[in-house]
């Protein structure tokens, strides 16, 4: 084109914005963990009025579920005991919601050295896992929890041991097997 037609072709909005879009570079396979809890996938979740931290271990596929309050320091308080009972994670992966792209969670994972990464706008299913444990925990909440959604219950809990005690259908180990043998 010419460098007029490429002027006024810069200067159009409507062209620029019916302008067909870049198609999105096909995503990185995440890298592989070695051990338990070296890296997890993570969402935060709104159900009848309750915040939930989700985290999932990408080695083990072991679920962890933490009641929060909302905003990034209800995802602080949740996350730190995560880490205290399972180990400080090399990586954290979340969806890049409002509460993990805060300064304060930002200085927080910096602190505990977390390495946080965020899903691409273009292939969210790169947290599917996380999302798959959201499903799964919203899924529980909805059948299982009292009317306020608290998880401090028998048949939530028994529910999440049938979940860590089951062989998952690739490898057929189930996530206490991978990680207590």
């Amino acid at each position: 084109m010419t460098p007029a037609i490429i002027e006024i072709w810069e200067c159009c909005s409507s062209c620029n914005r019916m302008e067909p879009s870049q198609p999105s570079a096909p995503p990185t396979p995440p890298v592989q963990p070695a051990y338990s809890f070296q890296c997890l996938v993570s969402d935060y979740f709104h159900y009848c009025g309750q915040n939930y931290l989700v985290a999932v271990d990408r080695y083990s596929n072991w679920l962890i579920v933490e009641e929060a309050a909302g905003g990034s320091s209800g995802l602080i308080t949740a996350l730190r005991p995560v880490f205290v009972t399972y180990g400080i994670s090399d990586e954290m992966t979340s969806d890049g919601g409002p509460e993990f792209q805060s300064h304060k969670t930002k200085t927080f994972l910096q602190d505990w050295v977390v390495n946080h990464h965020t899903s691409s706008v273009a292939f969210p299913h790169s947290n599917c896992r996380a999302e798959d444990g959201v499903k799964i925990v919203q899924r529980l909440i909805t059948d299982i929890t009292d009317t306020e959604g608290r998880l401090d219950n028998n048949k939530f809990q028994h529910a999440m041991l049938q979940y860590h005690n089951t062989p998952d259908r690739e490898t057929h180990l189930s996530p206490a097997m991978c990680i207590f043998g």
